[in-house]
């Protein structure tokens, strides 16, 4: 059934929402009315024209599926691919949240290419109350008794690290209690500032956002007994209402959780101009 969409004597009201979702499910930054529709910012970040939109207000959490389309990030059990896990995981946090009264945008909704840059401007655009990437890591790592779960908080913004020593508590914890699974971790996982050699915040999606954001690395999807149980839907539903309660956490309340890592790590990503295939909007 397709979702009910505006029409030319909406376009006032439009005029405000700065974010909408296409009649093929794709999230947009709403650019301006046309005389037979819209021009919106597609993922790639250039305009196109489309007829109709579904306009998105009031939005609280932005959750951005790490990775999409060409870019499939980590591959781990049985070829499963991390834009896959990061989907599901999100997709199930939202589902949860709107549940609780938290009105929440993904940044993509299905399995499609989208640029660092327009992840950020929407979630920026959204004027949300918090903005969290949602990644599975892929290096080798040692072998521990504990989840390496990671958090990339953002330099010199204290809501950015308690959103994410909150999302490294709540997830920590919930992945410890699974028996079963042999995890792997770094020495210096959990809520931690990752920087280059200059001290800037390393990750683009940890630097640039306006919005108080955070990036997770749940575990580690290239583990062959970690990637197993990722491939469950078991680990979706438990991975999904960690992240959600400590979303709910930072938006309701002052409380901290995993106080961030006193040393930095040191990070300099390689990486140049990628190219954006273009993703049809309607």
């Amino acid at each position: 059934m397709e979702p009910n969409t505006t029409n030319r004597e909406d376009a006032n009201q439009l005029a405000t929402a700065p974010v909408a979702i296409t009649r093929y499910g794709i999230p947009v930054r709403v650019s301006s009315a046309t005389e037979n529709g819209w021009e919106v910012f597609d993922p790639c970040g250039d305009l196109q024209a489309v007829s109709k939109i579904v306009p998105i207000e009031n939005t609280q959490v932005v959750l951005d599926p790490g990775h999409g389309g060409k870019d499939s990030g980590a591959i781990g059990h049985a070829g499963l691919k991390e834009s896959d896990v990061n989907l599901k995981v999100a997709v199930a946090t939202s589902q949860l949240l709107q549940g609780k009264g938290f009105p929440t945008l993904l940044t993509r909704m299905s399995d499609y290419y989208i640029s660092l840059d327009e992840r950020i401007a929407l979630a920026d655009a959204a004027n949300a109350k918090a903005f969290i990437s949602i990644h599975h890591n892929a290096p080798a790592s040692a072998a521990s008794n504990t989840p390496g779960t990671e958090v990339f908080a953002q330099s010199k913004d204290s809501e950015s690290a308690r959103l994410s020593g909150l999302l490294h508590k709540e997830v920590f914890e919930a992945l410890k209690g699974v028996e079963g699974v042999r995890w792997t971790s770094r020495w210096d996982a959990g809520a931690l500032r990752v920087l280059n050699s200059q001290g800037s915040d390393a990750y683009r999606l940890v630097r640039k956002p306006e919005t108080t954001n955070a990036l997770i690395e749940v575990g580690y999807l290239s583990s062959p007994s970690e990637g197993a149980f990722m491939a469950k839907d078991e680990y979706v539903q438990i991975v999904a209402l960690a992240i959600a309660t400590a979303t709910e956490t930072f938006l309701t309340t002052n409380e901290n959780g995993t106080p961030l890592n006193e040393r930095a790590r040191i990070y300099n990503p390689g990486g140049g101009r990628t190219i954006c295939p273009k993703v049809d909007l309607e």
